[in-house]
């Protein structure tokens, strides 16, 4: 007989019109060489044909069939007819496959919209490959900002950097109408637009003009606050608008999708761009660099790389350390990032994460469906054995089961597809704020190519192995021993429970992972903040510098608030602070310390804090020594000072900082505040980042040290129930005090809490989410191969019945055999889940990657969950009745 493999490809390869002719002469020669030459070498010869015909001419010269296209559609029509025929006749076994095939595609859309917003979406800068971020970091400090000498240096004298702009972000009140808004406020060097490669949609941008204090009454708009406040109305330009009580022409309106890089991860973005006057010009950088607390961007100069402009920059930071500017153990270096990494750092690795763990939901449902249907493949045996007995070839059997699998695939992508809108509803709603650029996921045109790429991988990847077992049965096999048909033999137990096993290990990957995000997010929620959340109202108020332009002003406004705060029913302490912790950075202050000789090199700071009396109270910051700000705490008294037990332990330690004096620059001569009190440690940066010295200064006293007093501060109120409620009655109080001053940022001081895991709360979120379906998915399969062991033993276990054997033992038979499938897979996912969740590292917290007691349970969870999938096919072994099982295989 001639080699199958060779025939095959012959009878592929060849135009339908040579193709009977051409087949008949190779048998033909075949035949005669194999009773001459014996069997191998007749095999050879119709080898050497194959490779020896010029298949290109012989297709070029034998044109395609004019009606070969036709031939094709009617035939895939008549597939497809036949397909949901079967479809009908079987709907639970197609609505499990395009519901299980729906989810998982529908979770690989859904991710792949988040991933392409946050990760590969471009950013609203031209050619933003060239945009860098420009941070400063030292001992203490891994990311920090810039001054403005270091700005200045940066535009002289770096080389690698085309241009460089600076900006700073605040917020301001906008008063033109009656309804007063606090809006985001970022003043920026004109320059920044170049920097950034952005032109306004409407009007213009700085000229360095207008960028000069006494001239500076310009602002430009972001396109969200003009089309939400003025309704895109372009007859604003040139108009005047107030804010904080100065008015300001509006000069442009900058780009739909443009932000600040900082923006996109701000809970309040920037509205109004206002100028930022910095003279140019260079000489040399002050000791440490100056005040850090701006942002820098650069764009490189053509042909630079950002290697470049690093090492660039390491050169000057080494030969400025050299010059004593930076002392060696302050460890100044200039950070500089691509914008798009900068924007996204800290998200990535999470998203990764992610996607790696819907892949693998896509693969446990594809073998999943696999399994589910190589099963109904043994129930289909007769009907491919009696195509095969009236003339359907391999290829014809084959390509009618391919046929079903990608419209099976295709359904599950089209619901898949629906889901996929719901769930980036869900999860842009889940964490709105702590993802940058969430809000832009969407189904857009390549996130559907991707659906229909995942919808035909996911067809071959179920469709083709159960499709080639199910047309190579053989006729006989199949029709005359329906047993030993497709998929019941030894192979086929083999293959389906393969798929079972390698579903638990991607399952035990998907729950490892899920099982270290859960203890993450369980230690985070167990971190002392170092203030008590629970009933406690805050929001911010800024006093304009128009209607309040000095200290008395700002410091009357304030205490007039806190008063009708106060005087709420259910109110218990009201305090206002400078920066809120856990939502706003703080920065540090240098600081002189009376008696202590700083290390060589050492340059005492700490974290700087201005806070109200009331404020300790109102948050819950306990109390270790001495005593808090009180009503006396007046201009006209003692300057007094609180640190907290991390600076009183690093300056004094082993004595009290009661009594000790500290001096903080700022104003002209400066006076000495004496320490009245040691408070508790707050976590102000992050709920895990690293906890610093810190002290506040009274609202009252603060512009003695530093010749300003805050004018935008956070109120904080502490309620004797829901906190929620009164929310309207403080704007009420403050509309009495002010009627054009705006509240804004209003939330409970558990809300602030929560938000500060939201990152971490989102990919545990997911994951568990993630993990709880493949865990489903895998039960499923262990429960579907279960059950098609049942059915296919029926005989053998009615006739053990019949011999004596307890229905336990059928119990315990069944139940062992998932087990055993449970464990092998099991085993496998640990190992697999032991090397990947390194991946994680650098989102696990008070957890390792490789955590014991996880990587104890999760093997537990999955052996549960295979019990589970195997208790009812058990029962119902259990139950098989002897005499019907064999009179049943009798028929």
């Amino acid at each position: 007989m001639p080699p199958m493999l060779a025939r095959r490809l012959i009878e592929h390869l060849t135009p339908r019109r040579l193709r009977e002719d051409l087949l008949s002469a190779l048998d033909d020669g075949f035949e005669r060489r194999a009773r001459t030459l014996g069997a191998d070498a007749a095999r050879a010869w119709y080898w050497r044909q194959l490779l020896s015909l010029d298949w290109v001419r012989l297709r070029r010269e034998c044109p395609r069939d004019e009606h070969l296209k036709e031939a094709w559609m009617h035939s895939f029509w008549q597939d497809a007819r036949f397909a949901f025929r079967s479809f009908a006749r079987s709907p639970s076994f197609a609505i499990v496959v395009v519901v299980t095939l729906s989810l998982g595609i529908g979770a690989n859309v859904a991710l792949m919209s988040v991933a392409r917003a946050v990760l590969l979406k471009p950013l609203p800068y031209e050619n933003e490959e060239g945009v860098v971020s420009i941070w400063s970091q030292w001992t203490g400090f891994p990311k920090t900002w810039v001054s403005i000498p270091e700005y200045r240096m940066y535009r002289e004298t770096i080389r690698s950097l085309d241009e460089v702009g600076l900006y700073f972000s605040t917020s301001a009140n906008l008063e033109d109408r009656d309804d007063p808004e606090r809006i985001g406020l970022a003043a920026v060097t004109p320059n920044i637009f170049d920097v950034l490669g952005v032109s306004p949609s409407a009007g213009r941008v700085f000229s360095a003009e207008e960028a000069k204090l006494e001239v500076s009454d310009v602002i430009l708009l972001s396109h969200r606050i003009w089309e939400r406040r003025y309704g895109g109305d372009v007859s604003l330009l040139g108009s005047r608008v107030e804010m904080d009580g100065v008015p300001r022409t509006v000069i442009g309106v900058l780009p739909e999708r443009f932000q600040l890089p900082t923006d996109f991860n701000a809970e309040a973005p920037t509205d109004v761009y206002v100028p930022l006057d910095v003279p140019a010009g260079f000489e040399s950088l002050p000791r440490l660099g100056g005040s850090h607390s701006y942002y820098a961007v650069g764009r490189l100069a053509n042909g630079a790389s950002v290697e470049e402009a690093r090492a660039e920059f390491l050169a000057a930071n080494e030969r400025d350390t050299a010059d004593g500017i930076y002392t060696p153990d302050w460890r100044f270096r200039t950070l500089v990032i691509p914008v798009s990494e900068d924007v996204v750092g800290d998200v990535r690795p999470a998203l990764l994460v992610l996607l790696g763990a819907v892949g693998f939901v896509l693969l446990i449902a594809c073998t999943n469906v696999a399994s589910v249907v190589l099963s109904r493949s043994h129930e289909r045996s007769r009907e491919v054995a009696l195509r095969s007995s009236l003339g359907a070839s391999f290829g014809r059997v084959f390509r009618q089961l391919i046929t079903e699998s990608v419209l099976l695939a295709g359904m599950g992508g089209l619901t898949g597809l629906v889901l996929a809108y719901w769930a980036i509803d869900g999860l842009v709603g889940l964490e709105p704020g702590s993802i940058p650029r969430l809000t832009e996921a969407r189904v857009d045109g390549g996130v559907l190519l991707f659906a229909l790429g995942a919808t035909l991988a996911t067809a071959l990847l179920f469709g083709v192995m159960p499709a080639i077992a199910t047309a190579r049965s053989s006729l006989r096999s199949a029709v005359g021993d329906p047993v030993r048909a497709v998929g019941s033999g030894v192979f086929g137990q083999r293959l389906r429970g393969a798929l079972v096993a390698l579903q638990m290990a991607l399952a035990v990957v998907l729950v490892a992972g899920a099982g270290l995000m859960i203890r993450t997010f369980a230690t985070l929620v167990r971190v002392d903040p170092g203030f008590r959340t629970e009933n406690v109202l805050t929001f911010r108020l800024s006093a304009p510098m128009g209607s309040y332009p000095d200290s008395p002003s700002i410091l009357s406004l304030f205490e007039r608030v806190r008063e009708g705060l106060r005087a709420l029913p259910g109110v218990e302490e009201v305090g206002a602070v400078r920066v809120l912790p856990l939502a706003t950075s703080i920065g540090d202050w240098g600081t002189r310390i009376e008696g202590y000789e700083p290390r060589p090199g050492e340059n005492p700071s700490a974290d700087w804090q201005v806070a109200s009396p009331g404020y300790l109270e109102a948050m819950g910051i306990p109390l270790i020594e001495g005593r808090v700000f009180t009503d006396e705490d007046r201009p006209d008294t003692e300057p007094v000072i609180l640190v907290n037990e991390s600076m009183a332990t690093k300056y004094w330690p082993g004595q009290s900082a009661i009594g000790k004096r500290i001096m903080i620059g700022g104003a002209e001569d400066p006076p000495w505040s004496r320490i009245v009190g040691v408070v508790g440690n707050v976590r102000h940066n992050g709920i895990t980042a690293e906890i610093k010295s810190k002290w506040y200064r009274p609202l009252s006293q603060f512009h003695q040290s530093s010749g300003f007093t805050p004018s935008a501060v956070t109120f904080v109120m502490r309620t004797n129930g829901s906190a929620e409620l009164l929310a309207r009655s403080a704007r009420e109080v403050v509309r009495e005090v002010d009627p054009k001053l705006p509240v804004s940022d209003v939330r409970t001081l558990q809300d602030v809490f929560s938000r500060s895991m939201g990152s971490s709360r989102f990919t545990m979120a997911l994951l568990v989410l993630l993990s709880g379906l493949a865990l489903a998915l895998a039960v499923v399969g262990v429960y579907g191969v279960a059950s098609y062991l049942v059915g296919q033993r029926s005989r053998e276990i009615g006739l053990r019945m019949a011999l004596g054997a307890s229905p336990s033992k059928m119990l315990g038979l069944v139940i062992r055999q998932g087990l055993f499938l449970a464990a092998l897979g099991t085993s496998v996912g640990v190992v697999a889940a032991y090397s990947l969740t390194q991946s994680m590292d650098s989102l696990l917290y008070g957890v390792e990657p490789r955590d014991p007691i996880t990587f104890a349970l999760v093997p537990l969870v999955l052996l549960a969950a295979a019990l589970a999938g195997s208790v009812v096919p058990a029962v119902r072994a259990s139950r098989v009745d002897p005499v019907r099982a064999l009179r049943a295989e009798a028929l």
